[in-house]
């Protein structure tokens, strides 16, 4: 848009000069250079401060970039190319082996949380029958709380619903 108007004035002066026989000395060229500067830079100025804008900037896509929130191997592209789309369509899955693991991995670590508990249960019963020094006693107190602690994080866990959700599908 700058380059027309600049060419256009450019035309606008030579034909000026040419048709009213103006001569080429050294006022009437920095005159219409300088003229040029101020009515171009005027009209550039006006036309950005009226040009509409937004507060986010404007992207036109011909395909539109689709990213994922889990990472994984594509195993089945379901969305036909040229077919609309409706919210909520699963358009390609994702590999769900991965999620799987860890699912199970968090299953065992409960598991064995639990069993962990039941024994220290089972010799702190041992201990106190056995009427050993208090500072045993409080010592397997100790490991017994921080054992229900990580039983409870696996428990917050699995209630969570975010593993629930397909995360397999886009």
């Amino acid at each position: 848009m700058d380059l027309l108007l600049i060419l256009t004035y450019t035309g606008f002066c030579v034909v000026i000069f040419k048709v009213f026989r103006i001569q080429l000395n050294k006022w009437t060229v920095p005159t219409a250079i300088l003229g040029g500067i101020v009515l171009l830079g005027t009209i550039l100025m006006l036309m950005n401060y009226n040009h509409p804008y937004g507060k986010y900037a404007k992207e036109s896509f011909i395909s539109v970039p689709i990213v994922p929130a889990v990472k994984g191997i594509v195993i089945s592209v379901e969305a036909e190319p040229n077919t609309p789309l409706k919210n909520g369509d699963v358009l390609f899955r994702i590999d769900p082996k991965p999620y799987e693991m860890k699912v199970s991995r968090k299953h065992a670590q409960l598991a064995e949380a639990e069993q962990q508990v039941k024994r220290h249960n089972w010799k702190r019963q041992k201990h106190v029958s056995k009427r050993l020094p208090q500072i045993v006693i409080e010592a397997s107190s100790h490991s017994i709380v921080m054992l229900k602690e990580i039983r409870e994080v696996a428990l917050k866990y699995f209630r969570n619903k975010k593993w629930r959700t397909a995360a397999n599908s886009i």
